[in-house]
């Protein structure tokens, strides 16, 4: 019986790290958009104000 409970909260316990991962996966995408899109509107300014001047 012990040995089907500790088989038990392992399963548990690679599902949560799955899920973990899944998150943390989802979260290094959007940061990586983010930056992506801050750097494009760096850019911008930078081509803006130098035609600009």
């Amino acid at each position: 019986m012990n040995h089907l409970f500790k088989q038990n909260a392992i399963q548990e316990l690679v599902k949560y790290n799955k899920c973990l991962l899944s998150v943390t996966i989802l979260l290094a995408a959007a940061n990586i958009i983010a930056i992506m899109a801050a750097n494009y509107q760096r850019r911008k300014v930078v081509i803006n104000s130098s035609n600009g001047a």
